[in-house]
């Protein structure tokens, strides 16, 4: 499944499109993102992953809200360890959360031009994560490894007319 991407379209999910380039690819991914926002999955305030700031794989999410699928859903934050570093091969995990409001990773597959893992249904993106190889089972998460992948729709907590969609795609 390497360089293949998830389009999603009005009524779910088509099939994988393959994308060898690999800015093409984060590209797609980018707008696959910005459609799931604006279908009512995003971020209304809050959940922004950042690093804990020492050598136990540990990156911390701040306390939020969400939308899932249109849903309201409390965030209250967590700290999440990260797998090992591969010996080989980068990985790119991705943070996110689900309806329930629960605060979780997935974990990429190692590979020498490594890919982000798909999401399941109703979970949000906060963050994908560069995890470089030869870290193996301590290291440090750095700032400049997290990429932050959340679609923002503040105007629902102000219950405006959704005209801001604002997408965030800086590292933090």
């Amino acid at each position: 499944m390497a360089n293949e991407l998830v389009v999603p379209n009005k009524t779910g999910l088509v099939a994988p499109t393959a994308l060898a380039d690999p800015q093409a690819r984060w590209s797609s991914t980018v707008v696959t993102d910005l459609a799931l926002g604006s279908s009512g999955t995003n971020v209304l305030r809050g959940c922004v992953v950042t690093s804990n700031g020492t050598a136990d794989k540990k990156v911390v999410v701040s306390a939020g809200d969400v939308a899932v699928g249109g849903q309201w859903v409390a965030c209250p934050g967590a700290t999440i360890t990260l797998s090992d570093a591969d010996g080989t091969n980068p990985r790119i995990d991705v943070i996110s959360v689900n309806a329930s409001g629960t605060v979780g990773t997935v974990g990429g597959s190692a590979a020498a031009d490594p890919f982000e893992p798909p999401l399941a249904a109703n979970t949000v993106k906060l963050a994908a994560i560069y995890v470089p190889s030869g870290g193996g089972s301590t290291y440090t998460v750095l700032s400049t490894w997290i990429y932050s992948r959340r679609i923002e729709s503040p105007d629902l907590i102000d219950c405006e007319p959704r005209n801001r969609l604002a997408a965030h795609f800086s590292l933090t």
